[in-house]
């Protein structure tokens, strides 16, 4: 990791935070009626939040399966300086992509998912550069943990890297933790004025299906002993797409990031 971060040149964009909106126990029950009420007001920003009554508390299936101990999760490389810069994919030349691609090796260890066969694998890393991103590494949650915290003590100088990669302390000055308002200014940087090449792991948009969700299903035996009030819910994102007066009600199959929901 040869990128450090430039607190002396952050960017933070200025922009009103999204407003937030908290229902009352009988607005809370019906989810579409809520959401047509509070549309003209959140509309302009695009986001909103809404808080849940205090009376509402589901459980995060997430925190008490073992299924993260051992699964593996697929993972993509997202080049942030590339965020608000990209080149058109025609205009790319291929020597450039497999420079950026060896040097990021080389630096990194960054390695792709091996494929069964040779054509797999150049279908798989056409497709990948088609939508604008690449396949990373494969990770175990705690593996995906590490690596993260490995990142951000080498990125914000919190520790220094070894030549064999491993994290040691340094003497040299008193090392202190980004706040939220200096990641997200660094963030800004890299995206708006990037002075170095940035590429990081994105772990998310993960299914539901495989990895099991947080939020209890009203089908599932993995669920059992969970109040209805929350395996039935409207605002459990598994019921959410098929609510009477959705427009997505009337899709028969389950579209994994539509009606099945990612996490």
């Amino acid at each position: 990791i040869s990128a450090r971060w430039d607190p002396t040149e952050a960017c933070r964009p200025i922009m009103d935070e999204a407003p937030v909106f908290h229902p009352t126990i009988e607005e809370f029950e019906d989810t579409l009626s809520y959401i047509a009420k509070i549309r003209p007001l959140a509309e302009p920003y695009g986001i909103c939040r809404i808080v849940p009554p205090a009376c509402w508390v589901p459980p995060c299936l997430l925190k008490e399966k073992d299924i993260w101990e051992n699964a593996e999760f697929s993972t993509r490389i997202q080049q942030i300086d590339l965020l608000q810069n990209r080149e058109p994919m025609k205009k790319k030349s291929r020597g450039r992509k497999r420079k950026r691609r060896n040097r990021k090796n080389s630096k990194t260890g960054t390695c792709r998912r091996v494929s069964n066969s040779a054509s797999e694998a150049k279908n798989a890393s056409e497709a990948d550069e088609k939508y604008g991103f690449q396949s990373g590494s494969d990770f175990t949650f705690k593996d995906f943990q590490q690596y993260a915290k490995y990142f951000k003590e080498c990125y914000f100088g919190l520790k220094d890297a070894n030549e064999d990669g491993k994290v040691s302390d340094s003497n040299q000055e008193k090392r202190r933790m980004p706040s939220e308002e200096e990641i997200e200014g660094e963030y800004w940087r890299i995206v708006e004025q990037p002075t170095d090449e940035v590429e990081v792991y994105y772990g998310a948009d993960l299914e539901t299906g495989v990895f099991g969700s947080g939020f209890p299903k009203a089908s599932s035996s993995l669920t059992k002993g969970y109040p209805d009030q929350y395996a039935l819910s409207g605002w459990n994102l598994n019921n959410f797409p098929r609510l009477p007066g959705s427009v997505l009600s009337f899709e028969g199959s389950d579209i994994s990031g539509v009606l099945v929901p990612w996490l």
